[in-house]
This record gives C-alpha cells, sequence and structure tokens, in this order.
C-alpha cells in the first residue's frame, strides 16, 4: 500500500486505481492486487495517516465491497462504496472521513 508522510505535503492528497487484471507488485508473485490504494498524508497529521492505513486495511478484508469498487462505473460511484467502509475500528467514534 504505497503511502508517505512527509513535511512537504500541505492536505491529505488520495487516489484509488483499479485494474481489470492483476498487478504484479513489487515484483512479489503471491500479491497481485487489482486495486490500489494510493495516498500522502501531511507529516503532523499522524492520527489521520494511522486511522487512513487501519481503514484500508480493515476494507481489504471486505471481498464484497473491494468487489463493488472494482465495479463502480465512475469516481463518484467509488466514494459511495468508500463512505460505507468504516475509517474508524467497532466502538470508536470521530470526525473522520474518506478524503474527496
Amino acid at each position: 500500500m504505497p503511502h508517505a508522510r512527509l513535511r512537504g505535503v500541505r492536505e491529505l492528497s488520495f487516489a484509488v486505481a483499479r485494474s481489470s487484471e492483476p498487478l504484479v507488485w513489487f515484483d512479489e508473485g503471491s500479491i497481485r492486487p487489482k486495486v490500489v490504494f494510493l495516498f500522502a498524508v501531511p507529516e503532523a497529521e499522524a492520527r489521520t495517516y494511522l486511522s487512513l492505513v487501519a481503514a484500508v486495511g480493515r476494507l481489504s478484508k471486505n471481498p464484497a465491497l473491494i468487489e463493488q469498487l472494482r465495479s463502480a462505473s465512475d469516481g463518484q460511484s467509488m466514494f459511495e462504496v468508500l463512505s460505507q467502509a468504516p475509517l474508524l475500528p467497532a466502538g470508536r467514534t470521530g470526525m473522520v472521513a474518506w478524503p474527496k
């Protein structure tokens, strides 16, 4: 999951990429993703950074949502799918949302 928390990043940046064919990931034959999440977070936003990394980890364990992401017709539909995935673990609350 490519990500960076850097001093020079002014605001959180986020992208989702999808492929109809499995990708070769870092020359590892066993990891063949069709959906890739990319994000960059300002260095000072450690909490946001950790929330995003954990949320993508939880999302990756939900095959139904991943399939909905893969079949979404456009970016808006993809964000609608993402909004179904919790950014915080069960039992935790807070004011966080998927970036747009």
